[in-house]
């Protein structure tokens, strides 16, 4: 079993993505134009190598001809692995800065269920946009979760572009205009005798946020985790999260690929000790969002989960960049638990239930879970 250190954890590029991370990298508008036998046989090499059910490379590369069949056949891998031609990866690349012209909103995919999470100051929530809702259509254009065109124009928007967001589930319609936008991933704000911390997505360059945050919740008496629309991140940052909620030492997940079986564990700076957490969880919630959850609820005694059942996803993603621009998604590792169980397709089941949390009002959870808890 190999435990890693700081040393190879600055040297290792590894990340974890769910199917509602990015749903624009996960349609396939694929061509059936072959590629090259360099392209053909540099895919086959990484997936027979890197994937981590390591099928065999004359298997793949007779399945590797171009993006359809490429396509079809990582489905039969597992469903998260993802062959994203150039476009993709250019359209990813742009949703993905911090500063972007948007319409203000983390877009989330549950089927063909699109969940818009308002950022803050974003121009949705100036618009009276105050809590997350299901979208109808952005401009008049219905996204498919399995059409990439239907959706590209989102990252390609304008200063000042008129935008007109109809949502299903509130009946509403929002007219904005397209702005910068701060993707802010981390949020504080207490809330009676609450500290709540809104984490929507874990990342090396978040941590010291959450560190400032958990430091400012100190003072309050319960310290609420809102968890409901993170479909995860990287995993290193999850783990030094958890260092600041953990004793030294802690296992905090196994990544398993055949006989290789490498630890996870939390670092030295433990800040938060005996304090009511209370984590909210929602179906959104996915990937290292779950691993910091199984961690929490294997070594934190005083730790409740409220909200929904969590997704299940228990594989870990690495990407590879191909010669021809294009960009392979694929998962390397079986995540195990801290007790090393397997969870893949295993959701992580709330200490109290509240359905439709993921649509809720901070301040209406907490009136409802006062209630309950």
């Amino acid at each position: 079993m190999i435990t890693i250190t700081i040393a190879q954890r600055l040297s290792m590029i590894l990340t974890l993505i769910t199917l509602s991370v990015a749903p624009y990298c996960q349609a396939d508008n694929a061509s059936n134009k072959n590629f090259s036998i360099t392209t053909t046989r540099q895919i086959a090499y990484i997936i027979s190598n890197k994937h981590y059910l390591k099928p065999r490379f004359d298997h793949v590369y007779q399945q590797a001809k171009n993006a359809t069949s490429l396509r079809h056949y990582l489905k039969t891998l597992d469903k998260y692995s993802r062959y994203r031609p150039v476009e993709q990866v250019k359209f990813a690349q742009r949703r993905s800065k911090k500063h972007r012209i948007d319409i203000g909103a983390d877009l989330l995919i549950d089927a063909n269920n699109v969940l818009a999470v308002p950022l803050i100051n974003s121009p949705l929530l100036r618009a009276g946009m105050k809590k997350p809702v299901y979208i109808q259509s952005i401009n008049g254009q219905t996204i498919n979760y399995n059409d990439f065109k239907s959706y590209q124009f989102l990252g390609y928007l304008r200063s000042g572009q008129k935008i007109t967001v109809k949502t299903r589930n509130t009946h509403k319609t929002y007219n904005i205009r397209a702005t910068q936008v701060n993707n802010q991933t981390v949020h504080y704000k207490k809330i009676k005798q609450y500290g709540v911390i809104t984490i929507r997505r874990f990342t090396e360059q978040n941590v010291s946020a959450i560190k400032k945050a958990l430091m400012a919740a100190k003072k309050s008496s319960s310290i609420i985790i809102d968890l409901r629309h993170n479909p995860g991140g990287d995993l290193y940052a999850t783990t030094d999260t958890l260092s600041f909620l953990l004793k030294k030492d802690k296992n905090i997940t196994y990544l398993k690929q055949g006989n290789t079986l490498i630890n996870l564990q939390t670092l030295k700076g433990r800040l938060i000790k005996n304090k009511r957490l209370i984590i909210l969880s929602s179906r959104f919630t996915a990937s290292s969002a779950e691993v910091f959850i199984r961690a929490l609820k294997y070594y934190y005694p005083k730790v409740t989960l409220v909200g929904e059942e969590t997704s299940g996803k228990c594989l870990a993603q690495e990407n590879f960049q191909l010669k021809n621009g294009a960009l392979l998604h694929l998962s390397v590792y079986n995540l195990l638990t801290p007790d090393k169980k397997y969870c893949q397709d295993k959701p992580i089941q709330p200490d109290r239930v509240i359905n439709d949390i993921e649509l809720m009002d901070i301040k209406n959870i907490i009136h409802i879970q006062r209630k309950i808890l």
